[in-house]
């Protein structure tokens, strides 16, 4: 229950932020209270909407700039959406991740390894369900950040490369060579990408960028789950 209160204090504080430039203090609540001290973060960082001549910071419903009096219809309102773009990078990237100059995906892969290493050990329907939700989370936020920037299953968007090392590490023994062995292979896959993986990188939008790596995690899990029935029941 404290945590509810805790992340439920980064909601508030967040709406706080946002509400102070303009922005919508409901959707601030609520991308605080789901992303907790990370959404407080993107409240800070995000920018507020300016007028499209003087660039100065006015409230979003406003038709006519209090600075320079200028028309503004409401579709041209620069940062409308900031909301929605922040939260969108901010998860694509992995927090960011993604925009590191040489192999952001094995960055994230890394970054990711030790959330799902602690997971090993919880019961497999609640790690299942974390991956599902990291999926459609991940299909969403990618495919509009791909819209955003305008390029075909970007680099930086590196949340698939997060779904896939947690596939890869589904109901695996919890030594710590397993966890790296799964890095090792989901990267392998993902490079290589045997088929049909390159061939779900061509389904549209996030679908694509999500699912050929999630089939790159199941192929490095199946890897390990031979390895470890070799090892308990072949070598001894």
């Amino acid at each position: 229950m404290e945590y509810v209160i805790i992340w439920f204090m980064f909601g508030l504080v967040s709406a706080y932020v946002g509400s102070q430039r303009g922005d919508s203090g409901l959707l601030w609540l609520m991308a605080g209270f789901l992303l907790g001290p990370f959404g407080l973060i993107l409240a800070f960082i995000v920018p507020g909407k300016k007028c499209i001549a003087c660039q100065k910071k006015i409230h979003p419903e406003a038709t006519k700039c209090p600075y320079c009096h200028t028309e503004i219809p409401k579709e041209k309102l620069v940062g409308v959406k900031n909301i929605g773009i922040g939260i969108n990078f901010f998860i694509a990237t992995f927090f960011g991740i993604g925009k590191l100059p040489m192999a952001p995906g094995t960055w994230a892969s890394l970054a990711a390894a030790p959330f799902f290493w602690l997971l090993i050990g919880i019961p497999l329907w609640k790690f299942g369900l974390i991956l599902v939700v990291v999926y459609f989370v991940g299909v969403y936020t990618s495919g509009q950040y791909e819209k955003q920037i305008g390029e075909k299953d970007p680099s930086s968007a590196v949340i698939d490369e997060v779904l896939g090392v947690g596939v890869a590490m589904f109901n695996i023994p919890g030594q710590w060579y397993y966890a790296v062995m799964a890095v090792v292979l989901f990267r392998l896959f993902d490079i290589w990408k045997p088929y049909p993986v390159h061939r779900l990188e061509k389904l549209p939008a996030g679908w694509g960028i999500m699912t050929d790596d999630l089939l790159a995690g199941v192929y490095a899990n199946v890897w390990i789950q031979i390895g470890v029935y070799v090892v308990n029941n072949v070598l001894k």
